[in-house]
């Protein structure tokens, strides 16, 4: 099952949330709503928050990603061509071909490739949000931040290149060639394999997709910031924060996903 994943368990040990489906446009002071199952972007933090004596954080890189896998476990076909049909059509391709290319396949693997990252610093981000004014921040905004509703994603990991690895059904030829699987998804992307006998395909795209990341939600009360709470997912739903009077506490991601909305 995808949730006992290899990949999933190795995002979740050095604190990240999985991306249900990687794509571009997540990113590290964008803000997001919890919505009861899943989280839509709301804004970026600049645009709420009027700064104070403290400046916005800083985004910076991360080149050296301590994942001890990159690899997913063997996924049945039909999950597995829904996260490919995801993935290419991320990058800009055409997947409508690729269900007969893989039809002879019981079962695929995703590899995320050249892993790179960005992240803000929590010390900074707390900094800020101690000094900043909320003078600028709508009502709707108010009531977001009382109810504990509003997060900041502060860091994400990405990848604009992945390895697709099937196991092929006894006796079958492999259809999904990369001359084949090429033309059946556009010039958008890359497809190309490390030799001719070789059944893994390697997926190249023209950006980079976010396939994990870490939040935290803003602790406030009676308008005041009290604490920055790193984000706890379980099935995909966002626990609640501290009830009134408890003293908010960092917690670790617990669950498979967290739920991105668009």
């Amino acid at each position: 099952m995808w949730c006992r994943d290899p990949l999933i368990t190795s995002l979740s040990d050095v604190g990240y949330c999985a991306v249900q489906l990687p794509r571009t446009g997540i990113r590290p002071l964008q803000m997001l709503m919890d919505s009861g199952r899943s989280l839509h972007p709301f804004g970026e933090l600049g645009a709420v928050f009027a700064p104070g004596s403290a400046a916005l954080p800083t985004v910076t890189p991360i080149t050296a990603v301590d994942l001890k896998k990159t690899q997913s476990g063997r996924l049945k076909l039909g999950l597995g061509l829904a996260l490919l049909h995801g993935f290419v059509s991320a990058f800009g391709g055409t997947p409508a071909g690729l269900d007969a290319l893989y039809s002879r396949t019981n079962t695929l693997s995703f590899e995320f490739l050249g892993v790179r990252g960005e992240a803000i610093d929590l010390a900074a981000l707390d900094s800020f949000l101690s000094a900043a004014d909320l003078g600028t921040a709508g009502r709707f905004s108010r009531s977001l931040l009382e109810a504990s509703g509003l997060y900041v994603i502060t860091a994400t990991l990405q990848s604009k290149t992945f390895a697709v690895n099937p196991e092929v059904v006894a006796g079958a030829d492999l259809a999904a060639k990369a001359e084949a699987v090429q033309g059946a998804v556009g010039g958008n992307l890359t497809v190309t394999t490390a030799d001719q006998t070789s059944r893994s395909l390697t997926y190249t795209g023209k950006v980079p997709l976010v396939f994990a990341f870490q939040a935290v939600q803003l602790v406030y009360r009676d308008g005041a910031f009290q604490a920055l709470k790193v984000v706890r997912s379980s099935r995909g739903k966002v626990l609640a924060g501290p009830r009134a009077g408890e003293q908010p506490e960092f917690l670790s991601p617990a669950g498979p996903f967290l739920s991105l909305g668009d």
